[in-house]
């Protein structure tokens, strides 16, 4: 076991959390800068179709990000768990199968994407004006897709690795090319939303070149090995990481539901308002996914060695940060609705920044629970309890937000359907608490 493995075991708890979850948290939230730098560049120098376009391609994207991190999440625990009961080489094991399989799964879905372009616009794109700019944004991002299933798997075995640092380094230098790489495409060679994937897909390759000297290394868990032994373990994988599946791809349903009841209801303004405040909320789950990812190494090596006080504390520490992280993006959205759509559009209209305001006011609740419930989920998770994670993505992700907008959209007019989003979080959390009542850290042992 390596060094930094040990002191997951044994290290002082605090700084041990703070270790793991600043490189996740800081991370995931230079991913969701990435994608919000896009947003700015888009709806400034190509104009509120093209940001309607990437909003109406966020159910594909989420859902083959979902694909590729159900796999990479659920094995890491596996493996977690494993480096703490001592078994190194079943873990090897595991890594080079999952590196494998998600980079198979890229080049299938970039492939399924292609063939498939015309009927995949047709079924998302419910203004038409945004059709071209769906399929030429989809075209070349889904050349990306093996470098993104390989990054993400690079990135979540570096944690499991003892490497938080280096992961979070790569993210970073990633999202660092991303920026001015979106300025050159978008704003000054004009090429619009194609310019905006190339920027996003390239990244990937920092990402990946910054990891790979570790893994050429094979130092540690991440060795390039063959493979031997049963590949069912990849299904036990996917069935362990099914809650990030479900999440990703129940967030792509839900921008789904909502933009066909808005468009509905209120117009394309409405598409324009709800897509600037969804960056803010994809903003904010990246951050509470950071603190909440941090206890997938953290909790399953101290599951595999039977250190269940030790469970206890991280998950308090993750709790605590998300809520304070919850709390404070609720006031700032409250205080400045206005700040949020002029930052997206520097022409906006009067009427986006309206609706904006509005749905403000229905949204900010959401901030403080979802992160509680993700970070419950991102527990259950870590103790390999997939069932129980699994129910609280469907709750709080895919069913009750589904059903509450659709009540809401039979009930009342205009912008209060976004209230179904916050009350679908207060619901779940009730469903949430109840599972983990049954499976509290001090429960782990029976």
């Amino acid at each position: 076991m390596l060094v930094s493995q040990k002191q997951v075991l044994t290290g002082a708890p605090l700084r041990q959390f703070l270790l793991y979850a600043i490189p996740s948290t800081f991370g995931l939230l230079a991913l969701a800068i990435a994608e919000i730098v896009d947003a700015y560049f888009l709806g400034n120098y190509v104009g509120p179709h093209a940001l309607e376009a990437v909003n109406f391609s966020l159910p594909i994207i989420t859902a083959i990000y979902g694909l590729m991190l159900m796999i990479a999440v659920g094995a890491s625990v596996i493996t977690g768990k494993y480096v703490g009961e001592g078994k190194e080489e079943a873990a090897c094991q595991v890594f080079i199968k999952t590196l494998l399989t998600t980079i198979l799964l890229g080049f299938a879905l970039t492939i399924l994407i292609l063939v498939f372009i015309k009927d995949i616009v047709e079924l998302v794109a419910f203004d038409p004006e945004a059709s071209d700019y769906i399929a030429d944004y989809l075209k070349v991002f889904a050349w990306a897709f093996p470098l993104i299933g390989c990054a993400i798997v690079l990135t979540t075995f570096g944690r499991i690795d003892g490497r938080p640092a280096l992961v979070l380094l790569a993210i970073v230098l990633g999202t660092a090319l991303n920026v001015p790489l979106d300025h050159v495409l978008v704003a000054e060679l004009e090429m619009g939303v194609t310019g905006a994937a190339i920027a996003t897909g390239s990244s990937q390759v920092v990402v990946v070149l910054v990891l790979l000297p570790h893994l050429l290394r094979g130092a540690g868990i991440m060795r390039l090995l063959r493979p031997d032994g049963k590949w069912r373990v990849m299904l036990r994988a996917a069935y362990t990481g099914l809650a990030e599946f479900i999440n990703e791809i129940s967030t792509g349903v839900i921008v789904f539901v909502s933009n066909w009841i808005l468009i509905l209801e209120l117009g394309t303004d409405s598409i324009v308002a709800f897509g600037m405040l969804n960056y803010l909320v994809f903003l904010s789950i990246m951050i509470f996914y950071g603190f909440g990812e941090a206890l997938g190494p953290l909790i399953s090596i101290n599951l595999g060695a039977h250190r269940y006080d030790r469970i206890k504390t991280f998950l308090f520490y993750a709790l605590s940060a998300n809520l304070l992280v919850g709390g404070g993006l609720a006031i700032f959205i409250l205080l400045f609705p206005v700040f949020i759509s002029t930052v997206f559009l520097n022409m906006a209209s009067m009427m986006v920044v309206d609706l904006t305001e509005e749905f403000s006011n229905y949204l900010w609740p959401i901030f403080i629970f979802n992160g509680i419930n993700i970070t419950l989920s991102c527990y259950f998770v870590a103790i390999q309890s997939a069932s129980r994670a699994a129910i609280v993505a469907l709750s709080r992700s895919l069913v009750f937000p589904v059903i509450f907008m659709i009540v809401f959209h039979m009930l009342f007019d205009g912008g209060m359907v976004i209230l179904a989003l916050p009350l679908a979080e207060i619901v779940s959390l009730t469903i949430c608490l109840y599972l983990f009542w049954q499976r509290t850290p001090g429960k782990l042992q029976a």
